[in-house]
């Protein structure tokens, strides 16, 4: 079983480069659809994580951000469930982590872009009883 979390440091890139925020989504859903397809060449079982909601963008960092980087999450989240087949799960986390406006509550976050240890706890609730469900069955295939 390989589970893999990756996106949000090539997005977090789009207000630097806001030129280039096409091939920044691009490359990033290239990635994960080679990550996967290696993974799966490996035979292992992928749980792929959807990218994490940001949270509410601080009043500093408001003036080098973009609204684009939440669009691209969007983007790259919705590529990621054309992912899911046989042996590749699609492991949800916005709605564990985030609120009613869709931002990363504020119990889970260290930062804009960062979860805390109760965020992982939340996810790590939900995620178990998908693993134990995934060792019955891969010992059954014995």
């Amino acid at each position: 079983m390989i589970i893999i979390q990756v996106g949000v440091n090539d997005l977090k890139n789009i207000p630097l480069f806001p030129e280039k925020k096409e091939i920044i989504i691009s490359e990033c859903k290239s990635n994960l659809e080679q990550i996967v397809r290696q993974s799966r060449q490996l035979g292992a079982v992928v749980i792929l994580t959807t990218i994490f909601p940001i949270a509410e963008v601080p009043l500093e960092r408001k003036l080098v951000w973009s609204p684009d980087v939440a669009i691209g999450i969007k983007e790259v989240n919705n590529f990621i469930y054309s992912l899911e087949k046989e042996n590749v799960i699609i492991f949800d986390t916005t709605h564990i982590l985030a609120n009613e406006q869709g931002k990363v509550r504020r119990e889970y976050r260290i930062d804009l872009l960062h979860i805390n240890r109760s965020g992982y706890e939340a996810l790590n609730d939900k995620l178990t009883p998908i693993l134990k469900d995934l060792y019955i069955l891969l010992n059954q295939k014995k």
